[in-house]
């Protein structure tokens, strides 16, 4: 009889842990929030951001500071799972030391980095810190009255702090030989930021 009893109670007690599983696994993803609170589930969030990334070609041993500045539309998905992200612009100016040879005249050509491929699409990862994963990224590199180019793809995943992403190469990703340093600020909605619930 009790033979029986354990038979009937085990399948319960797995069919338990299976079910519990999958909450337990969503309850640990991390999600988008604006200051402390979190974006209700399904809620589009348009935000822009600026800041000062450095970039560094380790092959040819190249370094230059640019102002970056993007916009993207962040959401917690409805149902669960973690926050996720949709980068439509993203762009570099400003670049300096000016790493192109000079014109004719002596005077600097400009670098010119264009983004391919938007938009490209990144999701929270729960490590510690929280990072945005951002696949599919493409720059294309030239210098500007020049044909010649570098083409420059990989997926980053910058650490998510309170209003900003940090760049922290090799260890947030590289795109190919290029690593990317710095922070990108969260200007509006100020406040971005990302926790585990």
């Amino acid at each position: 009889m009790r033979s029986k009893l354990l038979l009937r109670l085990v399948p319960a007690a797995v069919l338990a842990v299976v079910i519990a599983a999958p909450a337990v696994a969503q309850a640990s993803e991390p999600h988008w929030y604006i200051g402390t609170t979190r974006i209700p589930e399904g809620k589009h969030v348009v935000t822009k951001t600026g800041g000062t990334l450095v970039f560094d070609e380790t092959f040819h041993g190249t370094t230059v500071t640019c102002s970056v500045a993007d916009a993207e539309v962040i959401e917690n998905p409805v149902g669960g799972g973690a926050g996720v992200d949709l980068m439509k612009a993203f762009k570099v100016t400003k670049c300096t030391p000016p790493p192109c040879p000079v014109t004719s005249t002596g005077v600097a050509r400009a670098l010119v980095v264009t983004a391919l491929g938007l938009p490209w699409a990144s999701k929270l990862v729960g490590t510690s810190p929280i990072a945005d994963e951002i696949t599919g990224i493409e720059l294309k590199v030239k210098c500007k009255g020049l044909a010649a180019y570098q083409t420059y793809t990989g997926t980053l995943s910058p650490w998510v702090g309170a209003g900003f992403l940090e760049f922290n190469s090799p260890t947030t990703g590289m795109l190919g030989t290029l690593g990317i340093n710095g922070i990108d600020n969260f200007l509006a909605p100020a406040g971005v930021n990302a926790h585990n619930p």
